[in-house]
């Protein structure tokens, strides 16, 4: 599976749309200290050429305070398979969970 990064979603936020932006999003997040991002697919379907995927994510963030802090959350995923056979990211959200 490729990554394409045509559109995504942020928490609270409106579309990000072209893999340009969507590479200088998360570029911007690594550059601001964010580590350690770790995806759990938990469930995949594919009917067509379209394909979900939904499953949890967690990824290490930088405090004011200088302390690392987990978030935790889940996601979607939908793929699309391209004329040339390959699948590529489609669509993508994720929500964090709320706090304990």
């Amino acid at each position: 599976m490729k990554h394409r990064g045509e559109q995504c979603r942020l928490r609270r936020q409106v579309w990000i749309a072209g893999r340009e932006r969507v590479q200088k999003m998360w570029q911007s997040w690594i550059d601001a200290g964010l580590t350690d991002l770790t995806l759990k697919a938990a469930q995949v379907e594919e009917s067509g050429n379209l394909a979900y995927e939904e499953g949890t994510y967690s990824i290490k963030i930088p405090g004011k305070d200088g302390k690392t802090s987990e978030e935790i959350g889940k996601y979607i995923v939908v793929w699309k398979k391209g004329d040339d056979g390959e699948w590529r990211l489609h669509r993508d959200i994720w929500n964090t969970n709320p706090a304990k």
